[in-house]
């Protein structure tokens, strides 16, 4: 079965370095190793394959990895909607003492 180099991942799927380092952190690729520091991270053919992410006999396969998502975005909306109710309700109280 193939190997591939982070690097060679991540021109494959159109993504940073890093972000295919991460992926592979957080068990994205299950198979993927290292045997040193010099030598980096190896990507198993297979991994890729049950991603759907490079192509099977000449066929392109679709694509399943989601785009990351800015988690800053995410927490403020979380804070949006947690405290936007509690100042709505501040809002009218104030607004019925006048």
């Amino acid at each position: 079965m193939k190997e591939y180099k982070v690097k060679e991942v991540a021109d494959l799927l159109g993504k940073h370095e890093e972000t295919i380092k991460r992926w592979i952190r957080s068990g994205k690729f299950p198979n993927a190793y290292r045997n040193s520091d010099k030598e980096g991270w190896r990507v198993i053919e297979s991994d890729l394959l049950k991603l759907k992410v490079i192509p099977v006999n000449g066929v392109e396969q679709k694509s399943i990895i989601k785009p990351e998502v800015d988690e800053t975005e995410l927490v403020k909306l979380a804070y949006q909607a947690v405290t936007l109710p509690l100042l709505m309700k501040c809002y009218q109280s104030c607004s019925s003492w006048g």
